[in-house]
């Protein structure tokens, strides 16, 4: 049964490799992450593919995976640190100098190079905030899935990471320029 699998989907991943490509490409327009997309989109499919039922169009299934691999790899970067640094430093854009980007943040929150005061600022934060951090900025999880992890809806994973972000911005201003 399981090499029939194997079979049957290598048939249809020979058939549907380019139809399933080319519609990641007109969603992405670029080549290279097309094929990230194609890729994961056809792994993704592959473990899914005993819930798959037999009676379903395998292509149409396949074209929707891609589509949501597509928009939760839009998801994951939007939800950079530019984000709260232009919600939450418009005017002087501090955040920017101090963590404008993924691996920046990622820098901080693994202990790599970064602001001294941000880091001291993130290692005093209790562990379930620096756990919070981690998986919204490094981990890029979706925050229904931090949601499970962690016991609670989205809307109040949503709300701990604002709350979070208004914290840190206090708190760097703070030690920065002595207010908030």
């Amino acid at each position: 049964m399981k090499e029939n699998k194997e079979q049957y989907f290598e048939e249809v991943y020979r058939q549907s490799y380019q139809r399933v490509f080319n519609y990641a490409k007109r969603l992405c327009n670029n080549s290279d992450l097309a094929e990230d997309v194609t890729q994961e989109a056809f792994l993704k499919a592959f473990t899914a593919f005993d819930s798959c039922r037999e009676d379903a169009r395998i292509e149409k299934w396949l074209l929707k995976i891609v589509h949501n691999v597509f928009v939760d790899k839009k998801r994951r970067e939007k939800r950079r640190i530019t984000e709260v640094s232009e919600s939450f430093f418009p005017e002087d854009g501090y955040l920017d100098q101090v963590a404008d980007t993924r691996e920046s943040i990622e820098d901080i929150l693994t202990g790599n190079k970064c602001d001294p005061v941000v880091a001291q600022i993130i290692k005093s934060l209790s562990p379930q905030s620096q756990e919070l951090l981690y998986m919204v900025y490094v981990d890029q999880l979706p925050h229904k899935e931090i949601g499970e992890r962690l016991g609670v809806g989205t809307g109040a994973t949503r709300s701990r990471v604002h709350r979070l972000c208004i914290q840190l911005k206090r708190a760097i201003l703070i030690q920065k320029f002595g207010h908030a």
